[in-house]
């Protein structure tokens, strides 16, 4: 088994986005159903949710292009022995 997905900033980015689109879509159908004091499930809030998370997303890719760019980072690279 490969722990190197662990590390992997777009595996977490990946899992946290679908994550967050199925807490959504529960939270949508909670409406429907009447479950929340609302007039229930919306196109506009399931679009408003899908939103989110794609410009949560591409925050996250930008903060981490920019984070491992610099040179200063403090982080250094496995070498493995050949």
């Amino acid at each position: 088994m490969n722990n190197d997905d662990d590390k992997d900033p777009c595996h977490s980015t990946r899992v946290g986005s679908i994550l967050s689109l199925l807490a959504g879509a529960a939270k949508e159908a909670a409406d429907q159903l009447g479950f929340f004091p609302s007039a229930g499930a919306s196109a506009r809030d399931a679009l408003a949710d899908l939103l989110g998370v794609l410009v949560a997303a591409m925050a996250l890719s930008l903060w981490n292009r920019l984070h491992r760019s610099r040179p200063d980072s403090g982080h250094t690279r496995r070498v493995l022995p050949v």
